[in-house]
């Protein structure tokens, strides 16, 4: 999955990351978060909630094809 920290509505990136951790479906599925968050504390709070990598804006190319590459 590939997720944005800031998303619309009453849910966010981390309440997602939550839900799909819980479901046996997605619990190991790899999640890279997207974010404009460049705080270490939005870093460290995304992995915990169980994101795989987290990627600061502006995203590079090359970075963001290395880590699906690395999943596949």
């Amino acid at each position: 999955f590939l997720i944005d920290l800031s998303l619309r509505g009453d849910k966010d990136g981390i309440y997602l990351i939550k839900e799909l951790r819980r479901t046996e479906k997605y619990a190991n599925t790899p999640i890279v978060v997207v974010t404009a968050n460049a705080l270490k504390r939005d870093e460290e709070t995304a992995i915990n909630a169980g994101a795989t990598t987290f990627i600061r804006k502006p995203v590079e190319n090359e970075r963001l094809t290395a880590e699906f590459v690395r999943f596949l």
